[in-house]
């Protein structure tokens, strides 16, 4: 119905229908971020060795790709790459601390881009 927040169906599936066809690259800034977040895994000493492989490099570019599919995007964005690597360090802290737990009770970021931003100044 018209100023409905929620979509319809018919319009979620054919969003979904066009989120398919998209293939987004990574851009030069996505694939720089991503590959520093790999090696500073690789380098850390309390890391787990059996996570951090080229598999793991892998599935950031998969989630990086995905979100930009998200949001409509043919090109991987340092947006991107910032909300797959908030993903994947709140999985790894959740999972570490408290076993299996559901990643639907962790909270996100109101502002990705402000969090990139303030988290740049301490790297």
């Amino acid at each position: 119905s018209p100023g409905s927040e929620l979509w319809s169906f018919d319009e979620l599936r054919s969003y979904v229908s066009h989120v398919k066809t998209i293939r987004p690259r990574l851009s030069q800034e996505a694939r720089e971020l991503l590959g520093r977040y790999y090696r500073l895994q690789r380098e850390t000493l309390t890391r787990n060795a059996s996570r951090t492989t080229i598999r793991m490099l892998e599935s950031l570019v998969r989630l990086s790709q995905a979100h930009a599919k998200l949001m409509l995007r043919s090109e991987v964005t340092v947006m991107d790459a910032v909300v797959t690597i908030s993903v994947v360090e709140g999985t790894m802290m959740t999972s570490s601390l408290l076993g299996s737990v559901s990643v639907l009770h962790s909270v996100f970021p109101v502002d990705p881009q402000q969090e990139y931003h303030q988290q740049s100044k301490y790297s």
